[in-house]
């Protein structure tokens, strides 16, 4: 969380529930328009996924800033 990551233009993450959402208004304020945000397993809440992927027996979903 303390970490600057507004250079980054994919994320990827494999998180908690409670994590990826915690994470939502780091994303908002820090990363750029057009960032990928991959999140494995959790989606973000109250974000429309790009794509959602079946991948084994999950989910993942991509996101665009």
């Amino acid at each position: 969380f303390k970490q600057n990551i507004s250079d980054a233009t994919v994320v990827v993450m494999y998180l908690s529930h409670k994590l990826t959402q915690r994470l939502k208004q780091k994303f908002k304020k820090e990363l750029r328009r057009g960032t990928r945000i991959v999140s494995a397993s959790h989606p973000i809440e109250g974000w429309k996924e790009v794509k959602k992927i079946r991948t084994g027996h999950f989910y993942s979903y991509l996101y665009k800033v």
